[in-house]
Protein backbone atom coordinates (compact mmCIF):
# COMPACT_ATOMS: atom_id res chain seq x y z
CA UNK A 1 0.00 0.00 0.00
CA UNK A 2 3.04 2.24 0.47
CA UNK A 3 4.72 1.56 -2.56
CA UNK A 4 1.14 2.18 -4.24
CA UNK A 5 0.63 5.94 -2.66
CA UNK A 6 3.93 6.82 -3.39
CA UNK A 7 3.42 5.52 -7.24
CA UNK A 8 -0.09 7.42 -7.55
CA UNK A 9 1.88 10.96 -5.99
CA UNK A 10 4.39 10.70 -8.48
CA UNK A 11 1.90 9.89 -11.35
CA UNK A 12 0.06 13.16 -10.13
CA UNK A 13 3.08 15.45 -9.91
CA UNK A 14 3.33 14.10 -13.66
CA UNK A 15 0.04 15.05 -14.87
CA UNK A 16 -0.06 18.37 -13.24
CA UNK A 17 1.89 20.20 -16.04
CA UNK A 18 -0.35 18.73 -19.13
CA UNK A 19 -3.81 19.41 -16.82
CA UNK A 20 -2.52 22.94 -16.18
CA UNK A 21 -1.78 23.42 -19.85
CA UNK A 22 -4.99 22.17 -21.00
CA UNK A 23 -6.89 24.39 -18.57
CA UNK A 24 -5.15 27.40 -19.96
CA UNK A 25 -5.76 26.85 -23.22
CA UNK A 26 -9.71 26.36 -22.87
CA UNK A 27 -9.88 29.32 -20.56
CA UNK A 28 -8.12 31.56 -23.39
CA UNK A 29 -9.89 33.02 -25.98
CA UNK A 30 -9.88 31.87 -30.09
CA UNK A 31 -7.81 33.90 -32.19
CA UNK A 32 -10.87 34.67 -34.19
CA UNK A 33 -12.29 36.42 -30.91
CA UNK A 34 -9.57 38.41 -30.29
CA UNK A 35 -9.40 39.68 -33.94
CA UNK A 36 -13.32 40.83 -33.66
CA UNK A 37 -12.42 42.66 -30.23
CA UNK A 38 -10.04 44.55 -31.57
CA UNK A 39 -11.47 45.35 -34.83
CA UNK A 40 -14.83 46.71 -32.67
CA UNK A 41 -12.50 48.44 -30.15
CA UNK A 42 -10.90 50.09 -33.31
CA UNK A 43 -14.11 50.95 -35.07
CA UNK A 44 -15.20 52.78 -31.42
CA UNK A 45 -11.78 54.24 -31.42
CA UNK A 46 -11.98 55.64 -34.62
CA UNK A 47 -13.52 59.38 -35.59
CA UNK A 48 -16.17 59.91 -37.99
CA UNK A 49 -15.01 61.63 -41.34
CA UNK A 50 -15.72 65.34 -41.54
CA UNK A 51 -18.81 66.03 -43.59
CA UNK A 52 -19.57 69.14 -45.80
CA UNK A 53 -22.66 71.27 -46.02
CA UNK A 54 -23.72 72.27 -48.81
CA UNK A 55 -26.63 75.02 -49.89
CA UNK A 56 -27.90 75.78 -53.37
CA UNK A 57 -24.44 74.12 -54.58
CA UNK A 58 -22.22 76.29 -52.15
CA UNK A 59 -20.28 75.23 -49.39
CA UNK A 60 -21.40 76.56 -46.21
CA UNK A 61 -19.20 74.66 -43.43
CA UNK A 62 -17.70 71.52 -42.32
CA UNK A 63 -18.81 69.28 -40.00
CA UNK A 64 -16.84 67.48 -37.86
CA UNK A 65 -18.22 66.67 -34.11
CA UNK A 66 -20.78 64.29 -33.48
CA UNK A 67 -24.27 64.94 -31.76
CA UNK A 68 -26.58 62.66 -29.76
CA UNK A 69 -24.54 59.46 -31.45
CA UNK A 70 -25.28 61.20 -34.86
CA UNK A 71 -21.99 61.54 -37.28
CA UNK A 72 -21.32 64.40 -39.02
CA UNK A 73 -22.43 62.79 -42.33
CA UNK A 74 -26.14 61.96 -40.67
CA UNK A 75 -26.06 65.88 -38.85
CA UNK A 76 -25.54 67.02 -42.68
CA UNK A 77 -28.49 64.83 -44.02
CA UNK A 78 -30.92 65.94 -41.45
CA UNK A 79 -29.88 70.07 -41.40
CA UNK A 80 -30.42 69.45 -45.37
CA UNK A 81 -33.65 67.88 -45.08
CA UNK A 82 -34.46 70.94 -42.49
CA UNK A 83 -33.61 73.83 -44.76
CA UNK A 84 -35.46 72.36 -47.55
CA UNK A 85 -38.90 73.32 -45.09
CA UNK A 86 -37.83 76.69 -44.06
CA UNK A 87 -36.88 77.52 -47.46
CA UNK A 88 -40.36 76.61 -48.37
CA UNK A 89 -41.87 79.15 -46.41
CA UNK A 90 -40.52 82.13 -48.08
CA UNK A 91 -39.90 85.09 -46.24
CA UNK A 92 -36.73 87.44 -46.28
CA UNK A 93 -34.19 84.59 -45.52
CA UNK A 94 -31.88 86.37 -42.97
CA UNK A 95 -29.39 84.56 -41.43
CA UNK A 96 -28.31 85.34 -37.56
CA UNK A 97 -26.63 83.34 -35.05
CA UNK A 98 -27.25 82.78 -31.41
CA UNK A 99 -25.18 81.32 -28.96
CA UNK A 100 -25.65 77.87 -26.80
CA UNK A 101 -23.47 76.06 -24.13
CA UNK A 102 -22.30 73.49 -26.86
CA UNK A 103 -21.27 75.88 -29.87
CA UNK A 104 -23.59 78.53 -31.60
CA UNK A 105 -27.14 78.56 -33.60
CA UNK A 106 -27.83 79.30 -37.12
CA UNK A 107 -31.19 80.27 -37.52
CA UNK A 108 -32.76 81.56 -40.68
CA UNK A 109 -35.48 84.56 -39.92
CA UNK A 110 -35.15 83.99 -36.27
CA UNK A 111 -35.86 80.17 -37.00
CA UNK A 112 -33.43 77.43 -35.49
CA UNK A 113 -31.70 76.34 -38.83
CA UNK A 114 -28.87 73.98 -36.98
CA UNK A 115 -25.74 74.34 -34.55
CA UNK A 116 -22.00 74.90 -35.11
CA UNK A 117 -20.84 72.40 -32.23
CA UNK A 118 -17.22 73.05 -30.57
CA UNK A 119 -16.04 69.79 -32.13
CA UNK A 120 -16.99 71.48 -35.74
CA UNK A 121 -13.75 74.33 -35.54
CA UNK A 122 -10.77 72.79 -37.45
CA UNK A 123 -8.83 73.39 -34.14
CA UNK A 124 -5.79 72.06 -35.94
CA UNK A 125 -5.88 75.50 -37.84
CA UNK A 126 -6.50 77.56 -35.19
CA UNK A 127 -10.22 78.34 -35.99
CA UNK A 128 -12.40 78.71 -33.12
CA UNK A 129 -16.30 78.01 -32.83
CA UNK A 130 -17.24 81.77 -32.99
CA UNK A 131 -15.16 81.96 -36.30
CA UNK A 132 -16.77 79.09 -37.81
CA UNK A 133 -20.17 80.01 -37.07
CA UNK A 134 -19.32 83.23 -38.55
CA UNK A 135 -18.17 81.76 -41.60
CA UNK A 136 -21.02 79.63 -42.13
CA UNK A 137 -22.78 82.62 -41.58
CA UNK A 138 -21.73 84.58 -44.57
CA UNK A 139 -21.50 81.44 -46.87
CA UNK A 140 -25.71 80.60 -45.90
CA UNK A 141 -26.54 84.30 -46.42
CA UNK A 142 -24.98 84.37 -49.93
CA UNK A 143 -26.29 81.21 -51.00
CA UNK A 144 -29.81 82.38 -49.96
CA UNK A 145 -29.34 85.50 -51.24
CA UNK A 146 -28.20 83.63 -54.90
CA UNK A 147 -31.46 81.59 -54.73
CA UNK A 148 -33.74 83.96 -54.25
CA UNK A 149 -32.37 86.05 -57.12
CA UNK A 150 -32.65 82.43 -58.85
CA UNK A 151 -36.36 82.06 -57.97
CA UNK A 152 -37.06 85.82 -58.65
CA UNK A 153 -35.82 85.67 -61.88
CA UNK A 154 -37.49 81.80 -62.63
CA UNK A 155 -41.06 83.94 -61.49
CA UNK A 156 -40.17 86.95 -64.05
CA UNK A 157 -39.51 84.89 -66.96
CA UNK A 158 -42.92 82.88 -66.06
CA UNK A 159 -44.62 86.56 -65.77
CA UNK A 160 -43.40 86.99 -69.07
CA UNK A 161 -43.99 83.84 -70.83
CA UNK A 162 -47.72 84.06 -69.43
CA UNK A 163 -47.89 87.65 -70.53
CA UNK A 164 -46.68 86.66 -73.76
CA UNK A 165 -48.97 83.85 -74.09
CA UNK A 166 -52.17 85.93 -73.20
CA UNK A 167 -50.73 89.12 -75.62
CA UNK A 168 -51.22 85.92 -78.73
CA UNK A 169 -54.20 84.79 -77.31
CA UNK A 170 -56.11 88.11 -77.09
CA UNK A 171 -54.68 88.95 -80.77
CA UNK A 172 -55.84 85.63 -82.05
CA UNK A 173 -59.50 86.24 -80.60
CA UNK A 174 -59.36 89.94 -82.11
CA UNK A 175 -58.36 88.29 -85.55
CA UNK A 176 -61.60 86.07 -85.46
CA UNK A 177 -63.75 88.78 -84.17
CA UNK A 178 -62.51 91.38 -87.28
CA UNK A 179 -62.30 88.28 -89.63
CA UNK A 180 -65.86 87.35 -88.04
CA UNK A 181 -67.53 91.02 -88.66
CA UNK A 182 -66.37 91.03 -92.57
CA UNK A 183 -67.16 88.13 -93.54
CA UNK A 184 -70.79 88.77 -91.65
CA UNK A 185 -71.20 92.53 -93.19
CA UNK A 186 -70.10 91.37 -96.55
CA UNK A 187 -72.82 88.99 -96.63
CA UNK A 188 -75.44 91.21 -94.80
CA UNK A 189 -74.48 93.86 -97.28
CA UNK A 190 -75.16 91.46 -100.25
CA UNK A 191 -78.83 90.45 -99.08
CA UNK A 192 -79.52 93.91 -97.87
CA UNK A 193 -78.95 95.09 -101.54
CA UNK A 194 -80.73 92.41 -103.18
CA UNK A 195 -83.75 93.11 -101.17
CA UNK A 196 -83.78 96.65 -101.39
CA UNK A 197 -83.90 96.56 -105.56
CA UNK A 198 -86.60 95.22 -105.46
CA UNK A 199 -88.69 95.82 -102.70
CA UNK A 200 -87.69 99.74 -101.98
CA UNK A 201 -89.20 102.05 -104.40
CA UNK A 202 -86.45 104.05 -107.16
CA UNK A 203 -86.83 107.37 -104.70
CA UNK A 204 -85.47 105.69 -101.38
CA UNK A 205 -82.44 105.02 -103.69
CA UNK A 206 -81.78 108.61 -104.44
CA UNK A 207 -82.36 109.83 -100.66
CA UNK A 208 -80.01 107.37 -98.87
CA UNK A 209 -78.11 106.02 -101.61
CA UNK A 210 -77.26 102.88 -103.44
CA UNK A 211 -75.16 101.27 -100.56
CA UNK A 212 -76.89 103.49 -97.56
CA UNK A 213 -79.48 100.97 -96.39
CA UNK A 214 -77.18 97.98 -96.65
CA UNK A 215 -75.05 100.25 -94.62
CA UNK A 216 -77.45 100.86 -92.24
CA UNK A 217 -78.16 97.32 -91.96
CA UNK A 218 -74.70 96.42 -90.88
CA UNK A 219 -74.26 99.02 -88.02
CA UNK A 220 -75.64 96.76 -85.55
CA UNK A 221 -73.10 93.61 -86.47
CA UNK A 222 -70.91 96.07 -86.09
CA UNK A 223 -71.85 97.42 -82.65
CA UNK A 224 -71.54 93.89 -81.35
CA UNK A 225 -68.24 93.05 -82.92
CA UNK A 226 -66.84 95.87 -81.19
CA UNK A 227 -68.52 95.48 -77.83
CA UNK A 228 -67.31 91.43 -77.89
CA UNK A 229 -63.61 93.22 -78.73
CA UNK A 230 -64.19 95.08 -75.76
CA UNK A 231 -65.13 92.48 -73.35
CA UNK A 232 -62.01 90.48 -74.61
CA UNK A 233 -59.81 92.87 -74.18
Amino acid sequence: MHAFGRWLISAGRACAPVMLTIGLAAAAPSPAHAQEVAAAATADAEPFAPAELVVANRPITTLRATAFGASPADRVDTITDGLAVLLERGGPLVVSTRPLPEGVAIQIDGKFAFRILDGDANQEAGETTAQAADAALRNLQQALDELRESRNSEAMLRAIGYTLLATLILACLLWVITRGYAFLARRIRAFVQLRSEKLAPSWSQQVVGHSGISDLAVVPVKLVAWAVALLVV
